[in-house]
């Protein structure tokens, strides 16, 4: 009925809806084929980095051998207290051979990953590249998915559905991330929004939930709680917040809840009883002090953060605000915790899947509000008013999301950021950029060096170089320089020196050049010998 002045033909306005929601289907299919085309692509050639190595190569290896093991995390954790070493005199001493633990690193330790089992099954039939493409396509797809199929439910005219869709995919969060690392959180994603939309009508307006509503909801419960342990405290978070925010809930809605509330808690309270992460230990330090916390709070990407998401958090905050406070609360590990700034404005990793989610669904309860205030008296007769207003406003935001720079401390424009993203991967794929880039330019460079790799021998390499590839192959990898004088290979990155290679090394430190020599002395002395090299990349092998 809303959908243009009412002045119009029936035919008109039918004709007119029919085309936005065809065009908003056909949009979303596209979608569909572009990013799982992409996305297997992707993991077939071995582009990509360690995470994206880490997540193809459990299912893999659950797959093969019953449990979600790998490497690519071993090899992390080894190389962990190196990334924040400045010192020369502690860095060249350091015992790059000493490897505490080479065993492949069970990843039920650190999170309850237990998605991986599900996932492995489908491998089985179709392989993990393409079950990495089906994890993106139903991560990233089913969020404007759901987010036009409600909007559309609640009457909201088709083109402005469209737009919301639009500036969904506007979002780093969903732009740049569908374009990044493969990760099972992503999963939560659209399952979080289908859980909190669910529930809006049972808590928000006292909408008596039926049996076959709440085996849905508990369904959509127990897949979200097998992706990961933040998952299950998330939703218990969203679920008692909703309780304490609203009142007037039905008898029967508040039981279900509290039900569902205790079920999460339980699972919770018995994940950490039997999880024993102690590999983590020191990089979760970061939240243990105030003086941690507050320059956590303050980093550089801090304004990003809530800029980007305050675009979908204003209109909820005006006509919405217990539904804003909500999400607004799943930020808060984002702000309060750092994980090198990636939580901030690290758009390619998996640390914004699970506030996201909440974000969106803040954004459609607002944007419904929004709409239904503008088409009320005096301004229902005004079609410049209540249909154009919503529309300007999400023509804004997808503005401010294209046009402004997704990184760094400062709000600054440039058209270029508008190329982040999915839509052209020229970016990251074919420009050859600057050091440990993951473009296919390398990517074809290093495959013929690790073609000169036997099966099963194992590497110290340079991220990203091909890394999937040498699981397929079997071979155990570390992170260089971690693994020097144990490694029967090296794969490597490196600069002309005047005295010799030097090869590129994790390090922010301003003596980065004499940290290099000291590796390359290092490299030398343990008995490496060239093999091959293309362009700037060297494959090496350890003398026996």
């Amino acid at each position: 009925m809303y959908l243009i002045p009412k002045t119009m033909k029936k035919r008109n306005v039918f004709t007119f809806g029919l085309f936005f929601d065809v065009l908003s289907y056909l949009f979303l299919a596209c979608l569909c084929i572009i990013l799982g085309l992409y996305s297997f692509w992707k993991a077939k050639e071995g582009i990509g980095d360690i995470d994206t190595a880490f997540f193809l190569d459990v299912i893999d290896n659950t797959l093969k051998n019953g449990l979600p093991t790998t490497s690519a995390i071993r090899a992390f954790l080894n190389a962990f207290p190196l990334f924040g070493m400045t010192s020369i005199r502690q860095y060249c001493t350091f015992d790059f051979a000493a490897v505490a633990n080479s065993d492949p690193y069970n990843v039920l330790i650190g999170h309850a990953y237990l998605i991986v089992y599900p996932l492995s099954a489908i491998s089985y039939f179709v392989g993990p590249e393409f079950t990495a493409a089906m994890v993106n396509i139903f991560s990233f797809v089913g969020l404007p998915l759901i987010s036009y199929i409600y909007l559309r439910k609640a009457k909201i005219p088709s083109y402005l559905a469209f737009l919301f869709v639009i500036v969904l995919c506007a979002h780093p969060a969903w732009r740049i991330a569908s374009a990044g690392w493969f990760y099972f959180d992503r999963l939560f994603m659209p399952l979080a929004l289908w859980y909190a939309l669910s529930l809006y009508g049972p808590i928000v307006k006292r909408e008596t939930l039926t049996r076959s509503q709440m085996i849905g909801i508990a369904l959509i419960v127990v897949a979200g709680t097998s992706i990961h342990e933040r998952a299950a405290a998330l939703l218990l978070l969203f679920s008692l917040s909703s309780l304490i925010l609203y009142k007037g809930v039905p008898k029967k809605n508040i039981f279900f809840v509290l039900s569902i509330s205790l079920g999460l808690f339980i699972y919770i309270c018995i994940y950490l009883l039997f999880q024993n992460n102690v590999d983590n230990h020191e990089a979760y330090k970061s939240f243990l002090s105030f003086n941690k916390v507050m320059a956590n709070i303050f980093r550089p990407g801090l304004i990003k953060l809530i800029l980007f998401n305050l675009v979908f958090l204003l209109v909820a905050i005006i006509f919405q605000w217990r539904v804003a406070l909500i999400a607004l609360i799943t930020l808060v590990p984002n702000v309060i915790v750092s994980i090198g700034g990636a939580e901030k404005d690290g758009w390619l990793t998996h640390y914004h899947s699970f506030y996201f989610p909440f974000v969106v669904y803040a954004g459609l309860v607002g944007v419904v509000s929004f709409y239904k205030w503008c088409h009320r008296e005096p301004f229902e007769k005004n079609f410049s008013f209540y249909h154009c207003l919503p529309a300007c406003f999400m023509f804004l935001v997808c503005f401010v999301m294209c046009f402004q720079n997704p990184y760094g401390p400062t709000i600054d424009w440039d058209y270029k950021y508008a190329k982040e993203g999915l839509f052209t991967p020229l970016n990251d794929l074919y420009v050859v950029p600057s050091i440990l880039s993951s473009n296919l330019y390398e990517s074809a460079r290093a495959d013929k060096l690790v073609g000169l790799i036997p099966k099963g021998a194992s590497v110290a390499e340079t991220p990203p170089f091909n890394t999937w590839k040498l699981f397929r192959n079997n071979n155990p990898i570390s992170l260089f320089p971690m693994g020097i004088g144990t490694s029967d290979y090296l794969l490597l990155s490196f600069d002309n020196g005047s005295d010799g290679p030097l090869f590129k090394i994790f390090s922010a430190s301003p003596d980065y050049k004499q940290l290099q020599k000291c590796v390359a002395d290092k490299v030398w002395a343990a008995g490496y010998k060239e093999i091959s090299h293309i362009d700037q990349i060297m494959l090496l092998r350890r003398s026996d």
